[in-house]
């Protein structure tokens, strides 16, 4: 039983794109974190849990091209990390993702495609997913995306 609720739970490969209800759960819950005060964000925990169930078992990278193909979601994660209590909380959540990516797939060949597809170099990103510095990783995906 535990087995079959694992294989469920597991993040889905990389396929580039989000359902429609997927996409509407990125922008929402980005929404809500720049848009909170911490205190904010303490009262919308159950609101919050209910808006990101659609994404769960996403790609951390699926995840990640919606940002860089929506100007506002950039933004959105921008202005997140100008607070580091809501930065932390944001990498906090995609870095287990990332590092159930990186254990069942070829991960860095996945990074090398996505940084083709959003128009990035690779240099950096690959640098930091052998490091498996989550932090560092989106950082270097959003910056590189903003100057684009």
């Amino acid at each position: 039983m535990k087995a079959a609720l694992l294989f469920f739970l597991l993040v889905h490969p990389y396929q580039g794109n989000l359902k429609e209800d997927q996409k509407s759960a990125v922008h929402e819950v980005l929404n809500v974190l720049s848009e909170s005060s911490l205190l904010g964000l303490a009262t919308k925990k159950k609101y919050i849990t209910k808006v990101t169930r659609p994404l769960e078992g996403v790609h951390p990278l699926d995840f990640l091209k919606e940002v860089a193909q929506k100007q506002n979601l950039l933004e959105n994660v921008l202005s997140i990390h100008k607070s580091s209590s809501k930065w932390k909380i944001f990498i906090a959540g995609l870095s287990k993702s990332f590092e159930e990516a990186y254990m069942h797939e070829d991960f860095l060949d996945t990074v090398k495609q996505f940084c083709h597809a959003v128009s990035i170099d690779s240099l950096r990103p690959l640098q930091y997913a052998e490091q498996k510095d989550w932090d560092s990783f989106v950082k270097s995906v959003v910056f590189q995306i903003k100057k684009r």
